[in-house]
């Protein structure tokens, strides 16, 4: 998808053969829009399978865009792996993805011992559950990060600026109320004197009604610079350079930590997930986001 960065270039980029490129997300960002695309992929992951000699599927996580492969496999009686299962984000409707999918799958690699007794809680053998860590850990390890003059300039930013990262995604369950949302979070970054790198929300329910939001605002803000895709190089560099990371994505749970870096997390989408002492949670008004990172800068 050009409107979310073409994140396929960073696949081939690293050497990595693909094989067939099936149906994508269309712009439709609308409950129907949604439900019709996962029946398209459905249908394209259904004719991929047909036609080639597959031993194991292996899905990630917990999105919408995923459980089309795991849906269709279950009829052919393909075998599943299934990383990541046993999480909960009970703001989401990715709750109920992720433990159909446990439910569709076969090997269950889980994070932590926690997920690995809710993974077992819903009856799947225990020979099958291996608590295998997260694989973002290991990316982290794995990469050698940009240097902060070289990030800087990627990003038009001068030198010696102090750096904050925003991710906002769409609350799934709480529709109609996600441009107010984005709107309290923008008008809170004003507070503070920091440089903020915005990234894209994933393509969701409501995902483009926050991409307009910040589009609109990131042209009369000079200090807020909105990126559609880092990369996971660049990514990575930013969070070991940067002050504070506010927002609701997963990446403040699973990544930030890795950095310690401060994390803002704001209302319930990732509600339920286990997190590290560098969360500070707070509700989604401007004020108690304004009073999060504050706390999350202070010493």
């Amino acid at each position: 998808s050009d409107k979310f960065g073409n994140t396929v270039e960073h696949i081939t980029q690293l050497g990595i053969d693909i094989d067939s490129k099936l149906a994508g997300f269309d712009g439709n960002d609308s409950p129907y829009g949604i439900a019709h695309h996962i029946g398209r992929a459905v249908t394209a992951f259904a004719e991929y399978i047909s036609e080639k000699d597959i031993d194991l599927l292996v899905v990630f996580g917990d999105r919408y865009d995923m459980y089309p492969a795991a849906l269709a496999a279950l009829p052919f009686g393909l075998p599943i792996a299934h990383i990541m299962g046993g999480e909960s984000t009970i703001g989401v409707i990715d709750e109920a993805i992720r433990h159909s999918m446990t439910k569709l799958s076969h090997l269950h690699f889980v994070s932590t011992d926690d997920h690995k007794n809710r993974v077992l809680q819903m009856g799947e053998e225990p020979w099958r559950v291996t608590n295998s860590g997260s694989l973002a850990v290991d990316a982290i390890k794995q990469t050698e990060f940009v240097g902060s003059s070289e990030l800087l300039d990627h990003l038009g930013i001068g030198e010696g600026k102090k750096l904050g990262i925003v991710t906002f995604h769409p609350v799934t369950l709480e529709l109609g109320h996600n441009e107010r949302y984005v709107q309290n979070l923008l008008d809170a970054l004003r507070s503070q004197d920091l440089e903020w790198v915005v990234t894209y929300p994933g393509a969701d329910l409501e995902s483009l009604k926050i991409i307009k939001k910040i589009e609109d605002y990131v042209a009369t803000n000079t200090h807020i610079h909105f990126v559609r895709n880092l990369g996971s190089r660049r990514y990575f560099s930013l969070m070991s350079h940067a002050e504070v990371m506010v927002g609701n994505s997963s990446s403040g749970i699973n990544e930030a930590p890795t950095f310690k870096l401060p994390v803002v997390n704001i209302g319930s989408r990732q509600a339920g997930r286990t997190r590290a002492d560098n969360i500070i949670d707070c509700a989604t008004d401007t004020k108690s986001i304004v009073l999060a990172i504050a706390r999350a800068l202070s010493a």
